[in-house]
């Protein structure tokens, strides 16, 4: 649990993790029904720990799973914040701005938007492609060809 000192780690498991080279940092709560109070621990606040983490025993790299939000590539503005639809997406820029701020080897990718396990089908069933997938298939739809959405299956992508 990110949220917590040492990242919820026992003290043998935390004094391993020090010793690493680099740290990936992929949890967050997604959610864009969700209000910011609901995603600001886990999604900003938790960073403090993930950044004492890199520094704690040598400097580690941190390679950031960031927002999937289609901005420039580069270091993220607080300007970004007035064009995000929804809390959820608030979070994930305060996040970028917040853990470059405080861990400056921080590799950030914004892998754009994720979606089921090809395998299981294991989703979340209030995203966005399986909302517009419903939506599509109750209103009954089409498709068309030239249209285009991009997104990764969970599986490939981790």
């Amino acid at each position: 649990d990110v949220t917590k000192p040492q990242c919820g780690m026992n003290d043998e498991d935390y004094s391993r993790c020090v010793l690493a080279d680099a740290v990936i940092h992929c949890a967050a709560c997604v959610n864009w029904n969700a209000a910011y109070s609901d995603l600001r621990e886990i999604n900003v606040l938790s960073l403090v720990n993930i950044a004492k983490l890199c520094v704690e025993s040598k400097l580690k790299t941190l390679l950031f799973i960031g927002s999937g939000i289609t901005f420039p590539e580069e270091a993220p503005d607080l300007s970004w914040l007035q064009e995000c639809a929804n809390p959820y997406m608030v979070s994930k820029v305060a996040s970028e701005f917040l853990i470059r701020k405080l861990h400056q080897q921080t590799v950030v990718v914004r892998a754009g938007m994720i979606v089921w396990h090809s395998n299981t089908g294991a989703h979340n069933p209030s995203d966005a492609y399986v909302r517009l997938l419903q939506s599509i298939k109750r209103d009954s739809l089409a498709w068309q060809r030239d249209d285009f959405m991009d997104g990764m299956n969970v599986d490939a992508f981790c």
